[in-house]
């Protein structure tokens, strides 16, 4: 009797915090075997691939492995787009593929590109994935949890303060302008309660003295989340500075005298405050200017800060990629950057420029300058390519304001895959570089149009909420529809090789996914992955807790699995399906619609 009351309780305990209705995404998830022998004998390679939470397209690519210390300075390709130095590079890239939920098979021929046999040697393989079918589930229904203006773009701290993922990612959005003066940014934790706007918190703030802009991603102090870092700028002084605040929640932020000289760093940069202030969760922050718009002399910076004292370690000069007075004399603009596009991942910082085409990867730490450049992407590989039409009135000018694709941010995932908003490419979303830089070309959401695209930001810590956060919008300002979506994504790599030993894979973890269709009718599919053979029940309950379905009741083995329910013979409303397989156990709630 204890035990049937216990289950009771702890069953309507689960009931009331689903009822909560907290986000929770369905993940998309890759799975490939961790090493592949191949043979180079001109046959083809069937590489299995499977695939959880929802369908995707995905791109499988070939690395050359261990061999970055010969490759030095390289630079090659149609007008020299692709710069390269210590770091592996692209054998192989596929078409986009699509994968469906469960096993999949990819067969390659072992061709590398333009057709020519790949060398026989051991190889790095990845594979990048998204969510093509869904057009995404919003994060929050406040209006405020978006990326907003143009340069004042969103980030997620997936970190926290003890240096480990944090299990709820926060979302920070970019900078509002306030009635009264100053600016606003408003704080939201990923997994909240989407329609519990007294969740959000915000903090503003009032520059010191004269300002025209504030731009860029913010960062926070590593070791302490109440603290963060912006950037705003004085065109008049042509004067840059980067403020540490102390975040007040719903009120106004406070300057932190102690650091810098009474709060600033600042450095001289003519234009908008942007690409803002990136945290290595360590010792530095980085930050720069690009000066794309107005200044009509080479003058594009990369600055390194120490985190404690504000205080500049190293200064880059960053004109020969960014600055171009051919591009000035053809009608372009003299900078391109960086500036709206500035991510950091993996101890490396990415950088992007809104109306430029060049996109590079850059190693903060490098002892020497010419080892901070890793690769750099320009006009030439037809991914974020300026002035590549026939027709162009600029042919082939890079830093160019003046046509598209705009990028207004940049994110890199956990694989070093790097993506950008693609604004005026018509109805595509994103365009995507792999970890060399090599263009992949661009890609689109489902049901995606020729609107404005602010941005999206990657999850990708191994928390319950790894995915692409990307913006939906109608207008370019604050007028029409703002808000965040999730949709899945996924990378993974392993290796490809003659010599390469293939020991058995780690079995899954036991995981059940969110039922798809949901809301359904009648009927709807649930995936499920057992860690080990199990005698598996799924049992659907009513909204009461009374169980009004048993639909598998089986021994299965190791691995995927799904099952369909067809509910025509039940009422519309919220149900609950509880997957047991021996010692595990989840329950998740779903709706029949009619």
């Amino acid at each position: 009797m204890k035990k049937a009351f216990f289950f009771a309780v702890a069953f309507m305990v689960t009931i009331s915090t689903l009822f909560a209705a907290p986000f929770q995404p369905t993940l998309l998830r890759l799975s490939a075997p961790g090493k592949i022998r191949y043979s180079f004998d001109g046959k083809s390679l069937s590489i299995p691939i499977t695939v959880s939470g929802v369908p995707a397209a995905m791109y499988f690519l070939v690395y050359t492995k261990d061999k970055a210390k010969s490759i030095n300075k390289v630079q090659n390709g149609f007008l020299g787009w692709h710069y390269m130095n210590k770091i592996d590079t692209c054998m192989y890239v596929s078409p986009l593929t699509s994968l469906a939920v469960g096993k999949n098979e990819f067969i390659w021929n072992g061709k590398g590109k333009g057709g020519a046999v790949v060398p026989a040697d051991t190889y790095t393989y990845y594979i990048w994935a998204y969510d093509n079918i869904h057009t995404g589930d919003r994060i929050s229904s406040n209006p405020f949890v978006d990326f907003r203006y143009s340069g004042n773009m969103g980030m997620i701290q997936e970190m926290g303060q003890n240096g480990k993922p944090l299990t709820n990612p926060v979302f920070y959005s970019g900078f509002i302008a306030r009635s009264g003066g100053g600016e606003n940014v408003y704080k939201w934790v990923i997994g909240s309660d989407t329609s519990d706007d007294s969740l959000i918190e915000s903090t503003y703030f009032i520059p010191q003295g004269t300002w025209n802009f504030a731009g860029g991603v913010m960062a926070l102090q590593p070791d302490n989340h109440s603290n963060f870092f912006w950037e705003y700028g004085n065109q008049s002084s042509r004067t840059q500075f980067v403020e540490k605040r102390s975040w007040v929640p719903n009120g106004q932020s406070q300057i932190i005298t102690t650091w810098g000289e009474n709060g600033q760093f600042s450095f001289g940069a003519y234009e908008e405050s942007e690409p803002g202030v990136l945290s290595d969760g360590g010792d530095y922050l980085f930050t720069g200017d690009g000066n794309r718009k107005l200044i009509q002399t080479p003058d594009a910076d990369f600055y390194v800060l120490d985190v404690s004292d504000g205080s500049m370690v190293r200064h880059v000069d960053l004109t020969r990629w960014w600055s171009s007075p051919d591009d000035f004399q053809k009608g372009g603009q003299m900078n391109g950057g960086p500036d709206c596009g500035f991510t950091f991942r993996n101890g490396y910082v990415f950088m992007g420029g809104g109306d430029s085409c060049i996109k590079q990867m850059v190693n903060p730490y490098a002892e020497k300058d010419d080892d901070f450049y890793l690769w750099t992407n320009g006009n030439g590989d037809g991914t974020f390519d300026l002035n590549a039409n026939t027709n162009a009135t600029r042919p082939w000018v890079c830093r160019d304001l003046n046509v598209g694709p705009y990028v207004f941010n940049w994110t890199t995932d956990a694989n070093l895959f790097s993506m950008g908003s693609a604004y005026d490419m018509g109805a595509v979303t994103w365009g995507l570089l792999a970890p060399d830089g090599t263009g992949l070309g661009y890609i689109a959401v489902a049901g995606e149009s020729a609107g404005w695209k602010w941005g999206a930001l990657y999850v990708d810590s191994g928390s319950a909420f790894d995915g692409i956060y990307k913006d939906i919008s109608n207008n370019i300002r604050t007028a029409g529809v703002h808000y965040l979506v999730f949709l899945g994504h996924d990378s993974i790599k392993g290796e490809i090789g003659l010599d390469v030993s293939v020991s058995e894979a780690a079995p899954e973890p036991f995981s059940v996914e969110q039922n798809t269709p949901n809301p359904f009718n009648p009927s709807t599919t649930i995936n499920f992955t057992l860690n080990k053979p199990s005698q598996t029940v799924i049992d659907i309950f009513n909204v009461a807790g009374q169980k009004v379905d048993t639909i598998m009741n089986a021994y299965l083995s190791q691995g995927a699995h799904s099952v369909t329910w067809n509910a025509s013979l039940f009422s519309a409303g919220v149900y609950f399906y509880s997957v047991k397989a021996g010692d595990n156990i989840k329950t998740m709630k779903m709706i029949i619609a009619k």
